[in-house]
């Protein structure tokens, strides 16, 4: 998962919350460990709680040598490209890949890369 739809999640926007309601119920929820930390630092001390109870519901993936060699891979590709991409993206991007699964997110475009299966919010 991407951290948009968590944070969106977090801060009651009903579609995300609908969403995320329904896919928990039938399935089991992953997410990077570049995800969790997008959504904790922007947690207030008022959030933080619940930023992290709700993030430990998920199982979460760590930045291996394989994904971190595979996303300097997909940099350099879309840089000779004249694409730039975020590190956290690339990051998030590649451990869904590298794990085969698809990747929940409201930002497909930030998500250029080939054979990286999307899920729309």
């Amino acid at each position: 998962m991407d951290s948009d739809l968590l944070i969106r999640h977090l801060r009651g926007q009903p579609a995300a919350v609908a969403r995320l309601q329904a896919l928990q119920a039938s399935e089991v929820l992953a997410c990077s460990v570049v995800t969790a930390f997008e959504a904790l630092r922007g947690a207030t001390p008022q959030q933080l709680a619940a930023t992290e109870a709700f993030i430990s519901s998920f199982v979460q993936l760590p930045v291996t040598e394989a994904i971190s060699q595979e996303a300097a891979a997909e940099y350099r590709l879309f840089r000779s490209q004249n694409v730039t991409l975020s590190m956290a993206d690339l990051l998030i991007g590649c451990t869904a890949r590298l794990h085969n699964i698809p990747l929940l997110t409201g930002n497909a475009a930030h998500f250029p890369m080939a054979g990286l299966v999307l899920l729309g919010p």
